[in-house]
């Protein structure tokens, strides 16, 4: 992720183009000046939001490739120890300081002179945030931060020999999806080992986690985690979570395994896939064609599998270079090519957003219409390119089939972890039963139960919810009448 520090930015217009925000100290003193600047009139406060939108951006920025950095690396301790200071020193001081610039803000005379549209954009996240505020939670989402990075280090570590080679987690997960069944039983089983491995880790991680949100949720005066992770805007109004004990969720049996040796996709490079995309895209969609090349040519597509890359998919949003940065794994590249164009349909809509005031999260939301764009893209590129037409009318069906099983997987996700969060003090054997008796139908036969149960830890949306997954209700929309 190095290479990312090194994009060009645009110049700042408020703070200083020397200002480095990962000195802490220095970024803190410059924040706290914005308590200093006077607000009292339109034209005041209008300035005043914009010097704070541009040095959030900075600080979002540098955090955001902190993380990103200590997912490549996780084996380098200094940079472990380096980024839990960064952390510390932003974490709760960062936070009581953005509540006493909203109360600045708030205090102003001026706020109802301000333009309909930058009040509105400036003032909705600024009253979510004050809608949950308790200093009392300071320390403790301080804590939570800390355990996503553990988190991060305990998967990052692990790692075992594939074909004499060394095989981390996420490269273990390419065999899964394999024409040969001997292989993707081997896969199963030497990923099952390495979640054995940690699982006692892991465990005590995940019980802090819970006793932790719901701490936060009952300072908040929300009944639990599920409706703080809403009301703070962590996850979506339309989060279909359902905090009754999840069911048993059959799995469409059709999603089989098929056969590389199908897509002429899979035969070629990563670099060539995307060069195929895009050349459809140019000329057929050449707007969003434009977004790849962009891409591309800053070298923001991060899609080779390595040792070391966590296996985390998503897109990134760079706030102060404005500029957007799609991370996933080449397998999936190939064998799920809508699971990439859809983020390159949400990089091309934040490109359209880049001028706006209130900078969009550091990681982009999938939306709907993201969803269906994809699948129009993904349908035509091998209708037109990639698949044989004696074989184009199983495939589209294989990924229609894929689409409806991973809808199946995130109703069941979302409906343990709601579960989970309306329940926290259950024993660790109820929640691991209760996640392996939702997938029934989803895995091999034969294997260990407690080897499905430990699947439930590569749940990054949970552990890691500001990179969660897209939400079924969103993945349902976007594929309505398509499934």
């Amino acid at each position: 992720m190095n290479h990312l520090r090194r994009l060009p930015r645009p110049p700042r217009r408020f703070v200083p183009e020397e200002l480095a925000f990962h000195r802490t100290a220095e970024a803190l003193d410059h924040l706290r000046g914005l308590l200093r600047m006077p607000v009292g009139t339109a034209p005041e406060l209008e300035t005043w939001l914009r010097h704070r939108w541009e040095a959030e951006t900075c600080l979002r920025e540098t955090l955001l490739l902190a993380r990103l950095d200590f997912a490549e690396q996780v084996a380098d301790s200094g940079r472990r120890d380096w980024l839990d200071s960064l952390h510390q020193d932003m974490g709760a001081v960062r936070m009581d300081l953005d509540h006493r610039l909203d109360l600045h803000y708030l205090a102003s005379p001026a706020r109802g002179l301000l333009p309909p549209r930058l009040r509105e954009t400036c003032e909705a996240p600024l009253l979510r945030r004050r809608s949950v505020w308790m200093d009392t939670n300071l320390v403790l989402l301080e804590r939570l931060q800390q355990l996503e990075l553990e988190y991060i280090q305990v998967l990052g570590h692990l790692q075992t020999t594939w074909s004499g080679a060394p095989a981390t987690l996420a490269m273990l997960r390419q065999h899964l999806v394999g024409p040969d069944p001997i292989m993707r039983r081997k896969a199963w089983e030497l990923r099952a080992g390495l979640l054995a491995s940690a699982r006692p880790e892991l465990e005590d991680l995940l019980d802090e986690v819970l006793a932790l949100r719901e701490q936060v949720a009952r300072n908040a005066e929300r009944g639990d985690w599920n409706r703080y992770a809403v009301d703070s805007g962590l996850v979506a109004d339309n989060f279909c979570g359902d905090e009754s004990r999840p069911g048993t969720l059959a799995w469409p049996a059709e999603a089989g395994v098929i056969p590389c040796e199908e897509l002429a996709l899979s035969r070629l490079s990563t670099l060539h896939v995307v060069d195929e995309v895009l050349d459809w895209l140019g000329y057929h969609r050449p707007e969003v064609g434009r977004t790849l090349a962009l891409l591309k040519a800053r070298d923001l597509l991060d899609l080779e599998d390595r040792p070391g890359k966590l296996g985390i998919e998503l897109c990134a949003w760079l706030p102060e270079r404005r500029l957007p940065f799609i991370r996933m794994g080449s397998r999936d590249l190939v064998f799920d090519l809508g699971r990439f164009l859809r983020l390159l349909q949400a990089a091309h809509r934040l490109l359209g957003r880049r001028e706006e005031l209130t900078p969009p999260d550091c990681v982009a939301t999938v939306c709907a219409a993201d969803l269906r764009c994809a699948t129009e893209v993904v349908d035509g590129l091998l209708t037109e390119r990639a698949v044989p037409p004696a074989d184009l009318k199983r495939v589209l069906e294989w990924r229609r089939a894929m689409r409806r099983r991973e809808l199946a997987e995130a109703r069941h996700r979302e409906a343990w972890s709601a579960w989970m969060h309306a329940n926290p003090g259950v024993p660790r054997s109820v929640r691991r039963r209760s996640w392996r008796e939702g997938l029934a139908g989803g895995l091999p036969a034969g294997l260990d139960p407690q080897a499905v149960e430990d699947t439930l830890f590569l749940e990054t949306s949970f552990f890691l919810p500001a990179w969660g997954a897209v939400p079924a209700a969103v993945l349902e929309e976007g594929w309505r009448g398509s499934l």
